[in-house]
């Protein structure tokens, strides 16, 4: 499962030296932020998330579907294909 797969990645990225790299800034009127920046994402992490959020969006578009059957009572629905 993709959400396994997605935490080691993380658990593993996490178990680095240095993980994160924080930097803060300061202006001249004393106002400033801190940032604070991942080192080296592994590739893994995006493509697994990618590949989970497609097969959310498959399940949404399924479900949506046999809404649409349970609502009109007919497979294919009556209005199936109309935008």
């Amino acid at each position: 499962m993709h959400h396994r797969e997605i935490a080691e990645i993380w658990e593993a990225f996490l178990q680095k030296d240095e993980p994160y790299s924080t930097v803060v800034y300061v202006d001249h009127d004393g106002e400033g932020r801190i940032s604070v920046y991942a080192n080296d994402l592994p590739d893994e992490l995006s493509l697994e998330f990618g590949e989970l959020l497609y097969q959310l969006r498959a399940t949404l578009d399924s479900l949506v579907y046999e809404l649409a059957i349970i609502d009109s009572g007919q497979d294919p629905p009556a209005r199936c294909g109309e935008a």
